[in-house]
């Protein structure tokens, strides 16, 4: 991927920062809202698979799949981001933000899979960024967080097994062909609304 610019046009999100090294990882630092090129035709079977880790929480960690830089995160008519944590998780509505279930941690790790098929009703929508949010209005110098290996593609396979874990303990997930999510914790199994 390769650095567009800044995500939205509120200016107010330029006082943190980001790096991408040489493993393809991409750190942010402070608030801070970037967009990356990715061409990509959405479907109705559109995914994205990701990895993040949150090391120092801000207000709101999310990975938005966007057609344009116009950011229309948590307040606007259209769904295009995953809230992932943060302090401000549990007021993010779910009719602006796909939730991943409960919000991350200082400390965890989050490997998903996750349908955005859904986020374009204009089937053929060719996404054109997907950008990294890390708000922190309140301490725009404070949050850090990691994302990577990013990609986009069609269909689960017809069984997927991703984790979240942290310091104390650790989660496994499975994604079936028919998209239900499972959580095995010791022993157990519970259905996880996705």
């Amino acid at each position: 991927m390769q650095w567009e610019g800044d995500y939205g046009n509120d200016i107010h999100h330029n006082k943190g920062g980001s790096n991408v090294n040489t493993d393809g990882k991409i750190t942010l630092y402070g608030d801070v809202w970037k967009a990356y090129n990715y061409s990509y035709p959405t479907t109705v079977d559109t995914h994205i698979t990701f990895h993040f880790e949150l090391i120092k929480k801000a207000e709101g960690h999310a990975i938005c799949i966007e057609d344009d830089l116009e950011a229309d995160t948590y307040g606007g008519s259209q769904k295009r981001c995953i809230a992932l944590g943060g302090t401000q998780f549990g007021i993010w509505g779910n009719e602006h933000v796909k939730k991943i279930g409960t919000s991350l941690n200082e400390g965890d790790n989050y490997s998903g899979f996750i349908r955005i098929g859904d986020f374009f009703p204009d089937i053929g929508t060719t996404v054109a960024y997907i950008a990294f949010v890390q708000d922190n209005d309140a301490s725009p110098l404070e949050g850090v967080s990691t994302f990577w290996n990013i990609k986009l593609s069609e269909n689960p396979p017809v069984s997927s097994i991703f984790q979240i874990h942290n310091q104390h303990s650790f989660t496994n997930y499975i994604l079936n062909k028919h998209h239900i999510i499972s959580r095995i914790h010791l022993g157990g199994t519970f259905l996880v609304h996705q």
